[in-house]
């Protein structure tokens, strides 16, 4: 059963460090283009871009970063890597300048569905079509003449393209970094025009399993909705990736194709931020925008569940809408787990705390009345009842399910048909958190300051204290925050130990869920080193970008605890099969 741990946590590690890389601080704004030599053997229509400024180097950054964490599957890229994958593609005594940049083109042909032409672009000492040559005669190579550039391409013979022409607009202004992929997307809908909605529309639609005839067509159109806001919201996608030795991380900009796609910041996040229980090993805080896009984004998605539950779910999201319109600024949330099941800490600041209680109150009686399966039952509070609310939430998964015939009427392609249809997991979740007594939700405040409280009751003592101080700075939220490209959307971050720890006392306290048996093995973790994980989403005026990134140190001692813990369950499990365990 554990045996195959060790390779699992390789491969996860390698996949990991290869493609996360520390992230553009704000400081590190500045882009970078390839060269005008190397433009020049760029095909026509290039739609995507992976650059490298130096092969030699990528790799061995690379190598040094997965050697923390696996020597065997460091050497194994040494000797395997992106250069003697290359040198295996051709015949030629000539060395390669591996330390000069390379790029890998991708180009789409008539239409988005044929395979596309892929050009890798090197420079070779002294290259010529007499001196190098192409291993597998399918491809062809074509050189820059008087120059040691060469690409190398799976399509038809083409041209360079003359000197002094303009460089595509997809080879400048990438994100710096050890390794930055770019994607056109204005110019494939330019190119294809309504292709690209379709390829997307298709996707989706491979996942729409609903045996129900009008679920399926009406997922079917939501989905089509989505896939045009896709293709048509977005003119090009970024990547930036560079190897830091201690905080590896990886860089997403997108461009938005309208100026309203933009995600606004808001001012005061990190003020928020310090409002929160800071002993959860997940710390987050978002800006109003951000809420709103997440409450359109699963208000688009419930479209397809028929006029009644449709109405019901506009009057749900007019309510949401107007408590968010009530809080001032951003969010903030404190997420981890326990035996008991999630403990949550959510932070605001609102214009009036007896409007947004109210709001609050105007909502639990829309939920009991809405037939979703929810009932909300109040708590009396005895002190403070003006200013602070209790109440007692019971979810029937059945009549849930019953009021979402969309979602839950497919089959296994959705996340809640995956996890409620197959095997009740979610529904068994749900019900062990809840408990006996149903879901108990706390609500406090202090000035302008609301706190809403979930799990474990010694989080009451935690959010008063965060309220009532408005200096302390929140260090792991700050620390996201500094790797902010501009100013920041939303930021987050993890001890990713920490969590896994909860998440298996929390598995090894409830045996009955299926599927968390193994789950439960880490519960058994050492409490340290920590393992955080940092990630930040910031605006400027054309673009969003958001960061990741892991401290590689913690990384390191997670996999090799994890390791340790899987060599050991396999040894009592050998025990236990051959008699030869430990006898009483």
């Amino acid at each position: 059963m554990f045996s195959c741990i060790r390779p699992f946590l390789v491969l996860c590690t390698v996949v990991l460090v290869a493609f996360i890389g520390r992230p553009a601080f704000a400081g590190d704004a500045e882009t970078q283009s390839m060269g005008q030599e190397m433009a020049r053997l760029l095909p026509e229509g290039v739609a995507v871009i992976a650059y490298t400024p130096s092969l030699s180097k990528m790799t061995s950054e690379l190598t040094a970063l997965v050697k923390e964490v696996n020597p065997q599957a460091a050497g194994m890229l040494m000797f395997m890597g992106p250069e003697t994958l290359l040198k295996m593609q051709l015949n030629t005594k000539q060395k390669i300048r591996s330390d000069m940049p390379v790029a890998i083109a991708v180009a789409p042909r008539k239409t988005l569905q044929e395979n596309p032409t892929n050009v890798v672009i090197f420079a070779i000492d002294g290259a010529t079509p007499e001196n190098v040559k192409v291993a597998d005669k399918s491809n062809k190579l074509i050189f820059l003449e008087g120059t040691d550039w060469v690409a190398m391409t799976t399509g038809d013979a083409y041209s360079p393209q003359s000197e002094g022409a303009k460089t595509p607009a997809i080879a400048t202004h990438m994100l710096p970094g050890m390794l930055t992929i770019s994607f056109d997307q204005a110019m494939l809908r330019t190119k294809y025009g309504d292709a690209l909605e379709k390829v997307i529309a298709g996707s989706f639609e491979e996942g729409n399993d609903a045996s129900d005839p009008k679920i399926k067509a009406a997922v079917k159109k939501i989905n089509d909705q989505f896939a045009a806001k896709l293709a048509n919201g977005f003119d090009r996608w970024d990547y930036g990736v560079n190897f830091d030795p201690s905080t590896p991380g990886f860089t997403l900009q997108y461009t938005p194709a309208t100026p309203s796609w933009i995600l606004e910041p808001s001012s005061g996040l990190e003020t928020i931020s310090s409002h929160l229980a800071s002993e959860l090993p997940m710390q987050m805080v978002v800006s109003k925008d951000f809420v709103n896009m997440l409450l359109s984004l699963g208000g688009m998605f419930l479209q397809a569940e028929g006029t009644e539950t449709n109405a019901s779910v506009a009057t749900y999201m007019k309510q949401c809408k107007d408590m968010i319109a009530q809080i001032d600024g951003g969010v903030g949330l404190s997420v981890g787990m326990s035996g008991d099941g999630m403990n949550m800490v959510k932070a605001m600041r609102v214009k009036d705390v007896k409007t947004f209680l109210g709001q609050v109150d105007e909502q639990m009686k829309f939920l009991n009345e809405s037939n979703w399966g929810i009932a909300g039952e109040a708590i009396p509070v005895t002190v403070g009842a003006e200013t602070s609310r209790a109440y007692r939430l019971k979810i029937d998964m059945d009549e849930f399910k019953k009021a979402f015939p969309a979602e839950f009427g497919k089959n296994n392609n959705s996340f809640a048909g995956g996890l409620l249809q197959a095997d009740g997991q979610v529904a068994s979740i749900l019900s062990t958190m809840q408990g006996p007594d149903g879901l108990i939700v706390r609500m406090i405040s202090k000035d302008d300051w609301v706190a809403i409280v979930i799990g474990d009751a010694k989080l009451l003592g935690s959010a008063r204290r965060a309220l009532a101080q408005g200096t302390a700075s929140n260090t792991m939220v700050s620390r996201a925050f500094e790797q902010a490209y501009s100013t920041p959307v939303a930021g987050m971050s993890m001890d990713v130990r920490s969590f896994l720890i909860g998440v298996g006392k929390y598995a090894k306290a409830n045996p009955s869920i299926k599927g968390f048996d193994q789950v439960a093995m880490f519960a058994a973790l050492p409490t340290s080193p920590s393992m955080p994980v940092y990630s930040s989403w910031s605006a400027t005026d054309r673009a969003n970008q958001i960061n990741w990134s892991i401290d590689m140190k913690g990384l390191a001692a997670f996999v090799k605890d994890m390791e340790k813990m899987g060599q050991e369950a396999e040894k009592k499990q050998k025990a236990t099969v051959t008699g030869k365990g430990d006898k009483p």
